[in-house]
C-alpha cells in the first residue's frame, strides 16, 4: 500500500468517525460548539478524500460506496424542524386539502392539527413550497407519515444526483473523482443526510438539466428545468441562459411542465406568490452584500440595490452566453450571484451551487463551504442568530479570495469564445542532455500526429536518440521557454502537448486530450496532472499542492504536461520565451480566456529530485521562486520577465 493510499484511508476513517459522532448529537440545539468542530473536521477530511484519491479504476463505484457509507452513518442525526412542515403539508395534500388555502395557524386547519403541526416553525406564514414538491410531500406522507420516510426519500434523491453528476463529468471528459466535491461535502452531508432538507430534489433537477443539455437532449433539459422550478422557483433564472436557436423548438415543454403539476392547486395558487413574496422580503439573515448595505442604508434601499445589481449581473451573463460562454459557467454565475446578493443565506442554500462546484471548482466557494460551519452557532443563544463576529468570520475569507479571483473571472466571462474542434496533435519535447530519460518519454507517446524535439545544446547522445527514432528536432538557445516556443513554431497541430523529457504519458493520453478539447470548445489550456514514479512523503505533498493549484487557482507547472489549443495560445500572445517560469507565465496568459482544465490522467515524472536529503530545501526554493515571480507579475509583466534571468541562475546555481 502506497503512502497516498494510507493517507486516503486515514481521511476516510476520520470522516466516518466524525459523521458517526454528528449522528449522536441529541438535538440541533445541543452542543453547537461541538457541531462546529465536527463540521470543520469533516470539511478537512473531505479535501483529503478528493486530493489524495488513490484509485485508478472503478472510480465511480468507490465514490458512490463512500457516499453511501457516510450517509448511513449520519442517518440517525436529528432533522431540521422544517421537516415537520413537509409532513404536515403532505398530509393536507393526501386529504385533498390545498396547502395554499391559508396560514398554518388558521382556524381552517384546526381539524388537521397534530404532533407535526405542533412542532412546525413559522405557523404564521403562508407556505412558500411550490406545487411539485407539495405533490412529493403528499406521496411520501401517503406511504409513511414519519420523519425517517422523508429522510430516506431525500437521501435517495441525493444519491441519484450523485449518479447523474458522475455521468455529467464523464460526458464532459472531466475527472470522475471530482464528484467527491459533492459526495463528501460537509454542506451536502449535514443538509441532506443529517437534517433532511428537501433541496436535494432541487439539485437533482439542476444536475438532470445540465446532463440533458450536455447530451444534446433539449426536450429532457426543459422538463428537468421545469422539475427544478417546482422545487425552487428561483431556477427560472436559468431558462434564458438555455434558450437559443438549438433549444427553442423544445422550449414549450418548460411552461407545460410548470403548468401541469400546478393544476390541482389552481384554486389558491395566488397564495403561493404571496407566501414567496413574504419569504423573500421577510427579513435578513446571514446574507453578505445585503448585510453590508443594511449597515449603510435602510432595508428598502438594500433590497432595491441588490435587485438592480443582480439584474445587471444576469444581463451581463446572458450577453456573454450569447457570445459563447458555456452553459455551465453561465449558470454557475447566475446561481452564485443569487446567493451573493440574497438577504437570507442558510447553510443549506450552498447546496444549489455545490454540484456546479464539482464541474467548476472555486477556491473562494470552497473556503466558504468551510467557514459556513460557524452557522451552527445559531443554536447557542436566544434569540436565534449569529453574532457580528461569527457573521464576519463566515464571509470575510470568502470575500478576500473572491476579490482576487473576480478580475480574471470577469475577463473569462467576456473573453470566452469557441475555438475550432482540434483534429491534430503535436507533441513538443524540450531536451538538454536527456539521453537517459528521452527513450521512455518517446515510447509513451501514442497517437500524436507529429513529435518535435527542441534541443538546447545537448552534449550527450540526445540528438542521436531522436535520430534513431526518426524524430525531427530543432536547435534552440538554451532555456526551456525558448526551446518550447521554437518547438511550437516547428509544429502544425491544432493541439500542442508539451512533454518534459523526464516524464512519460499514460495510456490514451492523446485521445483523452483530444476528447477534452473537442468537448470544451472554449478551452484554451489544460494539463494531464502529475505523479512521481517513487514518491516519498514530500513528493505526495508536492503532488497534492500542484493538483490543488490547478483545480482551485488555474496555474500549472510544466511537469504536469501542459496542453494548449494553438488558436488560444496565439490569441494569448504565444508561448513565452523566458528562461524560467515559462510554464507559469503560459498558464497566466491563457487564464483570462478560459478555466484551466484538469484531465486527471496523470503522467509519471521522475521523483529523483524529491528523494534526496536536500529535498526540503528544493521545496522551499520552488515556493520562494514562484512567489517572487507572481508578486513581480502583479506589478507588471515586463518586470516579471526581466526577473526570470536572475531566478534561472538561482534555481540552477
Amino acid at each position: 500500500m502506497t503512502i497516498r493510499s494510507i493517507l486516503w484511508w486515514l481521511s476516510l476513517i476520520i470522516a466516518s468517525s466524525l459523521c458517526w459522532r454528528v449522528a449522536q448529537v441529541s438535538s440541533l440545539q445541543s452542543d453547537p460548539e461541538l457541531r462546529v468542530l465536527l463540521y470543520f473536521g469533516i470539511f478537512l477530511s473531505h479535501i483529503g478524500l478528493i486530493f489524495l484519491w488513490p484509485f485508478q479504476k472503478k472510480e465511480a463505484l468507490w465514490i458512490f460506496g463512500v457516499a453511501v457509507l457516510l450517509r448511513v452513518l449520519l442517518f440517525p442525526a436529528p432533522v431540521s424542524d422544517d421537516v415537520h412542515r413537509y409532513l404536515w403539508e403532505g398530509k393536507l395534500v393526501t386529504q385533498g386539502i390545498n396547502p395554499y388555502t391559508d396560514i398554518a395557524d388558521s382556524d381552517v386547519f384546526i381539524p388537521q392539527r397534530d404532533e407535526q403541526w405542533e412542532k412546525m416553525n413559522h405557523k404564521e406564514r403562508l407556505t412558500a413550497y411550490p406545487p411539485g414538491i407539495q405533490l412529493i410531500f403528499g406521496a411520501t406522507s401517503a406511504i409513511s407519515y414519519t420523519l425517517p420516510a422523508f429522510k430516506v426519500l431525500f437521501v435517495l434523491a441525493d444519491l441519484l444526483t450523485l449518479l447523474f453528476l458522475i455521468c455529467l463529468l464523464k460526458a464532459r471528459a472531466q475527472p470522475v473523482r471530482y464528484a467527491g466535491f459533492y459526495a463528501f461535502s460537509p454542506i451536502v452531508l449535514h443538509a441532506i443526510a443529517a437534517e433532511a432538507h428537501y433541496d436535494s430534489f432541487f439539485i437533482l433537477g439542476l444536475v438532470s438539466f445540465f446532463l440533458a443539455a450536455e447530451l444534446k437532449k433539449p426536450w429532457l433539459a426543459w422538463l428537468s428545468l421545469a422539475f427544478a422550478f417546482h422545487i425552487k422557483i428561483v431556477s427560472i433564472i436559468l431558462a434564458p441562459l438555455y434558450f437559443d436557436k438549438k433549444t427553442w423548438k423544445s422550449s414549450w415543454l418548460f411552461p407545460l411542465g410548470i403548468v401541469l403539476p400546478a393544476i390541482p392547486f389552481f384554486g389558491n395558487i395566488e397564495q403561493l406568490w404571496k407566501g414567496l413574496f413574504g419569504f423573500a422580503t421577510g427579513g435578513q439573515f446571514n446574507g453578505f452584500f445585503h448585510a453590508i448595505l443594511m449597515h449603510l442604508s435602510s432595508p428598502d434601499i438594500a433590497n432595491v440595490v441588490v435587485t438592480i445589481l443582480f439584474a445587471i449581473l444576469g444581463l451581463s451573463v446572458w450577453i456573454s452566453r450569447l457570445r459563447g460562454l458555456p452553459l455551465v459557467q453561465a449558470c454557475f454565475w447566475a446561481i452564485a450571484g443569487l446567493l451573493f446578493f440574497s438577504p437570507v443565506v442558510h447553510f443549506w442554500y450552498l447546496l444549489w451551487v455545490i454540484p456546479l462546484f464539482a464541474i467548476r471548482p472555486s477556491l473562494s466557494l470552497l473556503v466558504l463551504s468551510g467557514t459556513m460551519g460557524l452557522y451552527f452557532m445559531v443554536w447557542s443563544r436566544q434569540p436565534w442568530g449569529l453574532t457580528p463576529v461569527e457573521h464576519i468570520a463566515i464571509w470575510l475569507p470568502f470575500a478576500c479570495i473572491a476579490l482576487l479571483e473576480l478580475p480574471r473571472a470577469l475577463r473569462r466571462i467576456w473573453n470566452s469564445t469557441p475555438y475550432s474542434r482540434p483534429q491534430t496533435v503535436s507533441v513538443v519535447i524540450p531536451t538538454l542532455n536527456a539521453e537517459t530519460a528521452l527513450p521512455k518519454a518517446l515510447a509513451s507517446v501514442h497517437g500524436a500526429d507529429e513529435i518535435v524535439i527542441s534541443d538546447g545544446g545537448s552534449t550527450d547522445k540526445t540528438l542521436e536518440t531522436a535520430a534513431q527514432e526518426n524524430i525531427p528536432h530543432v536547435i534552440s538557445p538554451p532555456g526551456r521557454g525558448a526551446q518550447i516556443a521554437n518547438g511550437i513554431n516547428a509544429t502544425t497541430g491544432d493541439l500542442i502537448i508539451v512533454l518534459h523529457a523526464d516524464a512519460t504519458l499514460p495510456d490514451h493520453a492523446i485521445a483523452r486530450a483530444l476528447e477534452y478539447f473537442q468537448t470544451h470548445q472554449n478551452a484554451a489550456h489544460a494539463v494531464l496532472g502529475q505523479r512521481f514514479d517513487h514518491a516519498g512523503p514530500l513528493g505526495i505533498i508536492v503532488e497534492v499542492l500542484n493538483e490543488m493549484r490547478v483545480v482551485l487557482n488555474g496555474t500549472t507547472f510544466g511537469d504536469q504536461v501542459q496542453i494548449f489549443h494553438r488558436a488560444a495560445l496565439e490569441k494569448a500572445g504565444h508561448f513565452p520565451t523566458q528562461p524560467l517560469m515559462e510554464d507559469v507565465e503560459a498558464a497566466l496568459r491563457t487564464l483570462p480566456l478560459s478555466m484551466t482544465g484538469y484531465l486527471g490522467h496523470e503522467c509519471t515524472v521522475s521523483g529523483e529530485k524529491w528523494r534526496t536529503g536536500r529535498s526540503h530545501k528544493r521545496f522551499a526554493l520552488v515556493v520562494q521562486l514562484v512567489a517572487t515571480y507572481r508578486i513581480a507579475r502583479w506589478q507588471s509583466k515586463e518586470k516579471a520577465a526581466q526577473l526570470t534571468e536572475r531566478l534561472y541562475k538561482k534555481y540552477y546555481g
